[in-house]
């Protein structure tokens, strides 16, 4: 018999949504992974989109309530870097200088993750092996990627993200 009373049938109605999401738990979580992956350049879109429709205020909101919390990530960050460059030699300043002039000046540069042609302001200087598992500021650990793969990579090793070297 049907509930005349909408507040009553829409409690119904919830109960029975959390019954059903709490016995089918696995099978909704296999469901999701499989929409996601079946649908992740349409995700990342619409990630991008609101994205710039709030122009990160979620993160500037975070940044906002959890200055303490930002603070020890910049600092703990900044001595990750500070202990990547110990016992660097002046030759090997002198090319990373020189690494980080080619990004900045070059027209045309190869990106070493995708393998296409970058222009000047779409690349990044990246730390093939992240500081932040290990990897040192040497020039043998830099290599000049587009903005997108660099910032899809974050901090995943070469391996994670199927690169061979």
């Amino acid at each position: 018999m049907p509930y005349k009373d909408p507040v009553e049938r829409r409690a119904k109605k919830r109960e029975y949504q959390r019954r059903y999401r709490v016995e089918h738990k696995d099978e909704i979580r296999i469901n999701d992974a499989e929409y996601r992956k079946q649908n992740r350049p349409a995700i990342r879109e619409r990630k991008r989109k609101e994205y710039a429709a709030t122009n990160g205020a979620y993160r500037k909101m975070y940044n906002i309530k959890n200055p303490d919390v930002i603070r020890m990530s910049k600092a703990a960050r900044r001595a990750r870097k500070a202990d990547a460059l110990i016992d660097l030699s002046e030759e090997q300043q002198e090319v990373i200088k020189e690494i980080y002039h080619i990004a900045v000046t070059k027209k045309m540069v190869k990106c070493y993750l995708c393998e296409k042609m970058t222009s000047i302001g779409d690349r990044h200087v990246d730390h093939i092996i992240p500081i932040s598992k290990g990897g040192k500021h040497r020039p043998s650990n830099l290599a000049i990627a587009c903005a997108s793969c660099n910032l899809s990579k974050h901090d995943k090793m070469p391996n994670e993200i199927g690169l061979l070297l």
